[in-house]
């Protein structure tokens, strides 16, 4: 199938693989789109099957031309950056729908403060002479780097919203601990709000369930204690889930000093933590393959990497 977007129109030209499915089971199965927002859409009269308002159990043709609306399309999303400092966007893939970029340290990815420039609003700057949005789809601290995840129009946000909901969206990360020994597995640990500090959390029996799998790369013994390079991915996906989890088995991330972690020297720098979003792995419903992203580490981290474990920067994750 064919599928473009543009002025909150996404135009679907529908391919042999789409002749007699109703136009429900298409925009679930085919298009990834969650039931409640469909539902939406055909009671807000967004669906046009060949220039002709669709219901849902019509049946689709080979060649036919299906046509949906954004019913949230012209709404401001954008904000002025304010900061003449604000770092060049790093792309690591762009298509018509989707685009993914590598975060810097030190930026978050949203805030409602206007003297704050966010990644939401670097990527709205670059993306406003291309028809595009910039909805993200996971956010990550602000110290962490690596790969960010953005969906140009709401129907793509939509579909990549219901892969993370399902977990499909596979995410893997990298950081360097100090502290004890880890071993392989699961640390499978509910995570809530730090009652005396506004802001944190911590492992509590109270809190929600959280599970991290944690996969050791190498290991360095110096003074008694363990500096690890791990690979995490996330099986819940709950707010300083990495850092609490690791920072709970006695393992703390490097230049994490709100959860108990030291700097290596110089490094990490003021603002950023040894935690990459390594890579991103996601199913692109309208090219119908999986697209898989790997976000470069910044000269400080391969630096490290070489120094402490003899790693070049580029070194392959585990499956």
């Amino acid at each position: 199938m064919e599928v473009q977007f543009r002025s909150g129109v996404l135009s679907i030209r529908l391919d042999k693989a789409s002749a007699g499915w109703p136009v429900e089971r298409f925009l679930s199965e085919r298009l990834g789109l969650p039931h409640g927002f469909i539902n939406q859409l055909f009671h807000r009269a967004c669906v046009t099957y060949n220039r002709d308002r669709a219901k849902p159990a019509d049946e689709l043709a080979a060649g036919g031309r299906l046509l949906l609306a954004d019913p949230t399309w012209g709404r401001p999303t954008t904000r002025e950056i304010t900061s003449s400092n604000a770092p060049e966007l790093a792309v690591l893939y762009e298509d018509d729908h989707v685009l993914v970029v590598n975060k810097p340290a030190g930026l978050i990815i949203h805030t409602e403060d206007p003297t704050v420039t966010a990644l939401d609003d670097i990527v709205a700057g670059y993306l406003a002479q291309r028809d595009g949005q910039g909805l993200h789809v996971h956010r990550l601290d602000g110290p962490t780097t690596g790969a960010v995840l953005y969906a140009k129009h709401t129907f793509m946000l939509r579909a990549l919203d219901a892969q993370l909901v399902n977990k499909a969206i596979q995410r893997s990360y990298v950081a360097i601990t100090w502290g004890r020994r880890l071993s392989n597995g699961v640390i499978d640990q509910p995570i809530g709000r730090d009652r005396h500090q506004r802001g944190k959390f911590r492992v509590a029996s109270t809190g929600k369930p959280a599970r991290t799998h944690v996969t050791v790369l190498a290991v360095r013994e110096q003074s008694g204690m363990e500096l690890s390079l791990v690979q995490l991915q996330l099986a819940t996906g709950r707010t300083h889930q990495i850092r609490v989890h690791l920072s709970a088995q006695g393992a703390p991330i490097v230049g994490d000093a709100w959860y108990g972690g030291t700097t290596l020297g110089n490094w990490p720098a003021p603002g950023q933590i040894a935690l990459h979003a390594a890579s991103l792995r996601f199913w692109h419903p309208y090219d119908e393959r999986w697209i898989d992203i790997h976000a470069p580490f910044d000269a400080g981290w391969c630096d490290t990497l070489l120094d402490k474990f003899g790693l070049a920067g580029e070194f392959i994750l585990r499956e």
